[in-house]
C-alpha cells in the first residue's frame, strides 16, 4: 500500500512543479499602477497619500536629454527647448536620486501630457511608462502637435508612499522659451 502512494505522489508533485513554472514573473508596483489613478497629490496609492515634491524628505528629479545618438549631450533636470524642424523628437528620461537612495529599490512611473507618447514600457495608451530602477531610461516621442509637453513622475522606495517629481516643460523651438511648469 505504501508503494502505491509513492507512485501516485510523484506524478502529482511533477504536475505541481509544472504548474508553478507557468506562473508569470512578478513585477514591481510601478508596472501595476492603473491608468485611472492620477499622478497628483490628491491621490492615495498603496494606502498612502501621494507626497508632493515640496514635502518630500528626499528630492528626486527627472533627468532628460535629447535622444540624438551622441553621448555629448548632458542630462538636465531643467525644462528644455527641442528643435522644431523635426516631425518627431525623442527624449530620454530617467530619475536622478541622492547617493543615499541609489542603494534602494526606487521604481517610478513617468507621465506626459498631450503631444507625446512613450515608446518603451508603454502604459495608458502611451501617456505613461515605468521603470523598475531609478537609472533605467524610458523613451518619449514628441509628435510636434503641441507647442509644449509636460513630463512628471511618481516614485517610491519599495512599498512606501509615492512621491512626485517636479514637472518639466519641453518647449518646441520658436514657441517660447522653456518655462517652469508652475507658470503654465
Amino acid at each position: 500500500m505504501a508503494n502505491n502512494r509513492r507512485r501516485t505522489g510523484l506524478p502529482l508533485l511533477l504536475l505541481c512543479i509544472l504548474q508553478l513554472s507557468w506562473l508569470p514573473l512578478s513585477s514591481g508596483y510601478a508596472s501595476w499602477l492603473k491608468c485611472f489613478i492620477d499622478l497628483d497629490e490628491e491621490e492615495v496609492i498603496m494606502n498612502y497619500n501621494v507626497v508632493p515634491f515640496e514635502e518630500a524628505d528626499h528630492k528626486v528629479y527627472l533627468q532628460i536629454k535629447l535622444d540624438n545618438d551622441d553621448d555629448i549631450t548632458d542630462w538636465t533636470t531643467e525644462s528644455l527647448t527641442y528643435p522644431a524642424e523635426n516631425d518627431e523628437t525623442k527624449i530620454r528620461i530617467k530619475l536622478r536620486v541622492s547617493d543615499e537612495l541609489a542603494r534602494h529599490d526606487i521604481q517610478y512611473v513617468v507621465e506626459a501630457s498631450q503631444g507625446a507618447s512613450f515608446t518603451t514600457r508603454r502604459m495608458c495608451e502611451g501617456s505613461r511608462s515605468h521603470a523598475s530602477n531609478h537609472d533605467v531610461e524610458t523613451l518619449l516621442t514628441i509628435d510636434g502637435s503641441q507647442p509644449s509637453v509636460q513630463v512628471w513622475a511618481g516614485w517610491a522606495n519599495g512599498h512606501s508612499a509615492v512621491h512626485l517629481t517636479e514637472r518639466l516643460v519641453l518647449h518646441r523651438q520658436g514657441d517660447g522659451d522653456a518655462t517652469p511648469a508652475a507658470e503654465l
